[in-house]
Order: structure tokens, then sequence, then C-alpha cells
């Protein structure tokens, strides 16, 4: 592996980069990630139901964000959702391996590199 050695605070991630060899490969090695998620993604919901993550945000406002407070499977990961409503109306949506409120903020540092 590429990082033997080194200690992974998180893999910031854009959505072109998914897939459930990556995320399985993540998740094996005990790497924590926060990655965008395309719109039109499906997830698995606590009662095993099949929605595409934007129907989740649908009612987020210009500049408002949610987190959900609960585990959902993405390719057969369990994975934590956030969402940002960006001023043009786009939702931002990370999944991340890690619960916290704090991972549209954490994944918005990929832009600082």
């Amino acid at each position: 592996m590429i990082f033997r050695g080194y200690n992974i605070a998180g893999l910031l991630v854009d959505r072109e980069f998914i897939g459930q060899n990556w995320f399985h490969h993540l998740q094996k090695n005990k790497i924590p990630f926060y990655i965008r998620l395309k719109k039109s993604a499906n997830i698995t919901g606590v009662k095993r139901k099949v929605t595409r993550v934007e129907r989740l945000f649908s009612g987020l406002k210009s500049n408002e964000e949610c987190y959900i407070d609960e585990v959902v499977q993405l390719t057969g990961i369990l994975v934590y959702l956030s969402a940002l409503c960006l001023p043009d109306g786009e939702l931002l949506i990370v999944a991340s391996s890690k619960p916290g409120k704090n991972s549209i903020e954490i994944y918005a540092r990929r832009w600082e590199i």
C-alpha cells in the first residue's frame, strides 16, 4: 500500500471515485473517508428501502445543511450522510465512514489542497 507507515486522518474524494470495490478497500483498511455522492446514488435505509440519495435532502433551502444521524447502506457499506444546498440549488451530498455533523466542513477542505 502506498501509505504504509502513515496515519491517514481521512480521505476526501470527489463523486467520480466511488464504487463497491473502492468502499470495501477503504473499510477493510480502516481508512476514514468523506466522499461526495452523485445525487442519483441509491442508498438502502434502515427499513431496507432503496432510495435515491437526493430524495432525503430535497427540502433543503439555499445554504441549508442537514445531517442524518443514522447509518445507511451504500454499495453494501454502512455510511453516514450529510448534505448542503449550494446557492445555485445543487446538492452537495457527502457519505462518511464516521458519524458527526462536520462532514461537510471536513469535505470542504478538499478545495484547500
